[in-house]
C-alpha cells in the first residue's frame, strides 16, 4: 500500500521494466533452494554443488547490472528501461570498482565515485572497470528490491491492469483475512478490492503453472466468502486455455464473473 500511495505503478507496464527488475533483484533463500532442487533432480555431483556455493557466497550485497548483461529484455529496449527506473526512484547508477587486494567487485554508486577509486570492503585503492569507455551498472532501490523478492509486483501490475479498464477502482494488493473471533479460521487474498461498484478478487501468480485445479478451487471458494462479485486469475506469463476453462467452471458455478489477465494484460 506504501508503494501505490508514493509511485505510479503504471510505469511497471512500460517495456522492458518488469523484466528488468526481475534481472536485478538479489537472489535470496527462494531462488537459491529451486536451484539446489533443479541441481538434485538433474543428478549433480559434489562440483555442481559446489559451483553454486561458491556464486551464492558473494551474493550478501545487492545485484546489479549493466544494460548488456540484461538477458531477458530486448538489447534495444535495455537503456530504456533502466533508465526509467532510475527516473522513478526504483533504481540507481554507478560503476564497478575492482580491488585488487581482497579481491571483490563492488558497486559504487555515481554520486559517491570519486578520482581515485577505493574499495568500499578494505579500503584499499582498486580500480573502476572499464572497457572502451566506463562501463553503466544499475542497482534497484533496497525497497523495490525487497518487493519484488517478496512477490508484490505481479499484484501491482495486475492492480495497474484493471485501473486502466475503469476509472472507479480502489484495490489492495494481498490482505489476509480472519472468519473467526480466535483467528483459526484465516486466509489471503493476493487482490481484494472494488470496481466500478462491484467487489473484485482473486489470486495472482508470477507463473500459470502454479494454478492447480485444487488452487482454482480454493481462490474461487474464498471469493465466495469474501462476498465478491468478480474472481480475478492473473499470472505475468501465458495463462493456458485449461486453466483459462477450469476457473470459468468454478466461477458459473458459484455464481462469479470472472476475469483473466494475462502478461499481455499486465505488461502490454
Amino acid at each position: 500500500m506504501a508503494f501505490l500511495d508514493r509511485y505510479d505503478i503504471a510505469r511497471l507496464a512500460d517495456q522492458g521494466v518488469f523484466a528488468a527488475i526481475r534481472e536485478l533483484t538479489t537472489p535470496r533463500a527462494k531462488e537459491l533452494l529451486r536451484e539446489l532442487q533443479k541441481l538434485r533432480a538433474d543428478g549433480a555431483v559434489d562440483e555442481g554443488l559446489a559451483e553454486i556455493a561458491a556464486h551464492w557466497g558473494g551474493r550478501s550485497g545487492r545485484r546489479y547490472k549493466s544494460a548488456e548483461e540484461l538477458q531477458k529484455v530486448p538489447r534495444a529496449d535495455a537503456p530504456r528501461a533502466l533508465e526509467t527506473l532510475c527516473a522513478a526512484g526504483w533504481a540507481e547508477r554507478g560503476l564497478k570498482a575492482i580491488c585488487a587486494t581482497c579481491g571483490l567487485s563492488s558497486f559504487v554508486a555515481l554520486p559517491d565515485t570519486s578520482a581515485h577509486a577505493s574499495c568500499p570492503g578494505c579500503s584499499s585503492s582498486a580500480t573502476y572497470e572499464t572497457g572502451a569507455s566506463l562501463t553503466v551498472y544499475y542497482r534497484l532501490s533496497s525497497y523495490v528490491d525487497l518487493l519484488s523478492d517478496q512477490g508484490v509486483l505481479p499484484h501491482l501490475l495486475t492492480i495497474a491492469a484493471l485501473r486502466r479498464r475503469a476509472e472507479r477502482t480502489h484495490f489492495l494488493p494481498g490482505v489476509d483475512v480472519w472468519f473467526d473471533a480466535d483467528g483459526r479460521d484465516q486466509a489471503e487474498a493476493d487482490l481484494f478490492g472494488i470496481r466500478d461498484g462491484q467487489v473484485l478478487s482473486g489470486e495472482v501468480k508470477p507463473s500459470a503453472s502454479e494454478f492447480s485445479p485444487d488452487q482454482i478451487k480454493r481462490d474461487v471458494a474464498l471469493s465466495v466468502r469474501l462476498r465478491a462479485d468478480t474472481h480475478v486469475l492473473a499470472a505475468t506469463d501465458d495463462i493456458p486455455q485449461n486453466v483459462t476453462d477450469r476457473a470459468k467452471q468454478e466461477c458459473e458455478a458459484v455464481g462469479l464473473s470472472l476475469i483473466v489477465l494475462t502478461r499481455a494484460d499486465l505488461i502490454p
